[in-house]
């Protein structure tokens, strides 16, 4: 938390809505996730930014999960059509 001479220097003290440390709005991030149309604390800020990414990176790789299986799907399909038996053996 900001002490008493900290405070006193910031132009527009204001307290962040995810944790309530009192920040100079100005140094702020804007929030996207958390608290649309709100500025929060860098701290918070940079919490949430990691958190947007994750989620990216989760429904990227969900998405070429998808991608790979149809690719399978269709690459075995494509072999019986060419008379070619699937390889039941482990790899």
């Amino acid at each position: 938390m900001a002490n008493k001479s900290e405070f006193e220097e910031m132009e527009m003290p204001t307290p962040c809505q995810k944790c309530g440390e009192i920040f100079d709005l100005l140094d702020g991030l804007s929030s996207f996730k958390w608290f649309p149309n709100t500025v929060i604390c860098e701290k918070c800020g940079n919490k949430e930014v990691e958190e947007i990414e994750k989620d990216e990176e989760i429904e990227d790789l969900k998405a070429a999960i998808e991608d790979a299986e149809y690719t399978i799907v269709s690459a075995k399909k494509r072999l019986q059509e060419l008379g070619v038996e699937e390889d039941k053996t482990p790899s």
